[in-house]
């Protein structure tokens, strides 16, 4: 099968035998006649994989419609025939430890058979790999390098290492600028899949930058300008995307997994003018006429903001007591009693299987801080 080139990985600097960090990965085997016998799987080594196949399936059915920075179909393909144990694949191998950390530090406690002081030692021991592997030197920027100073990001705020979230979302932003990741224009010429990744991953730090701001008060990383030629992720399962591009669907199709993921992408956009037209305007007060102008500008951000939802597929409408929600309004009152069941009492609805309702959950959130945020 033809390898995406969004999984080509890096070199990196090869090891000795006696040459080894913990975590590193996939060392040479030495050279001498006595050394017989090959490292052992650098995944297993660390995590049982009973715990690493729980991870990899928490991830998938939880957290992929909100961070979907793989294509679902090649990395089960990799992850079931042991990629990690072949030459070279370090940053494979931490990118597996990035998913499982991301996994179990972001759903809530019940959703895992752990306890909590065995499931944060957990988390800190795939943060410590990944966070080694993305800060030692490398030859080649890679998309899935980006991958993983995004997720180490979210790693280090789940964790509390402030300073190195604000690290790894710098260092980000630089490769993607390098990586023109962020013009829409270098995606001529490589496969559809490394395309959909980049436009991916470029959506998501844009949403962590937003928030990031909202939340802590950084100083966003990007204006507006930076993504106004990338397009927006595809409402498509990664099942019909191939390197060649996606395949037809049929009429009728299901609505796709990632159909929340667009509609957040598309809502930090708007969120992202309205922060823009917010540092132009510290910088030079409107008056007037130019006043007035902004002000319309605001309203009409604020109402495509607050109609986002409407029309919205029927699987991310909240259904409550025998009748589907219409209106954005209902979608977004009704919305919060279920989403604080979700995380309180996660086993307590036969809905919290699917990854809709944490779709809802997460556009939920979103949008209620931006038209927040907007109207301050």
């Amino acid at each position: 099968m033809h390898r995406p080139r969004w999984m080509e990985m890096a070199p990196l600097r090869r090891q000795s035998g006696t040459d080894r960090r913990e975590g590193a990965g996939v060392a040479l085997q030495d050279t001498s006649p006595v050394a017989v016998n090959p490292d052992p799987n650098p995944l297993e080594a660390i995590i049982p994989r009973a715990v690493l196949d729980h991870a990899v399936n928490t991830y998938f059915k939880y957290l992929f419609g909100l961070v979907p920075v793989v294509h679902r179909p090649t990395f089960i393909s990799d992850f079931t025939a042991r990629r990690e144990e072949l030459p070279g694949q370090e940053e494979w191998t931490a990118l597996v430890f990035a998913i499982v950390g991301v996994s179990f530090s972001q759903v809530p406690w019940d959703f895992v058979t752990m306890s909590k002081s065995d499931l944060r030692d957990m988390v800190q021991k795939c943060y410590d790999r990944v966070k080694d592997f993305v800060f030692d030197d490398f030859a080649m920027p890679t998309t899935t390098r980006c991958v993983l100073l995004y997720l180490t990001a979210i790693m280090a705020t789940r964790l509390g290492h402030r300073g190195i979230r604000e690290m790894c979302l710098g260092a980000n932003w630089g490769l993607i600028f390098k990586m023109r990741i962020h013009d829409e224009s270098s995606y001529i010429g490589i496969g559809a899949i490394e395309a959909e990744i980049r436009r991916r991953i470029f959506w998501l730090a844009m949403g962590f930058d937003k928030s990031a701001h909202a939340v802590h008060g950084t100083a966003p990383h990007t204006t507006r300008e930076h993504c106004a030629t990338v397009g927006l992720p595809s409402a498509i399962d990664d099942e019909f995307l191939t390197d060649n591009g996606y395949t037809v669907l049929s009429a009728g199709a299901n609505t796709s997994i990632l159909s929340g993921f667009r509609y957040v992408s598309r809502l930090y956009g708007l969120f992202g003018h309205i922060l823009d037209m917010r540092r132009l305007d510290q910088h030079h007060t409107p008056s007037g006429d130019t006043l007035k102008m902004r002000l319309l500008e605001v309203e009409e951000l604020f109402e495509q903001m607050t109609n986002l939802m409407a029309g919205c597929p029927e699987e991310l409408r909240l259904r409550e007591h025998g009748h589907s929600v219409s209106s954005a309004l209902d979608w977004a009152e009704q919305s919060y009693e279920d989403i604080r069941l979700l995380f309180e009492h996660p086993n307590s609805r036969t809905m919290v299987a699917d990854s809709f309702l944490v779709q809802q959950a997460n556009i939920y959130t979103t949008m209620h801080m931006t038209r927040l945020l907007t109207l301050r």
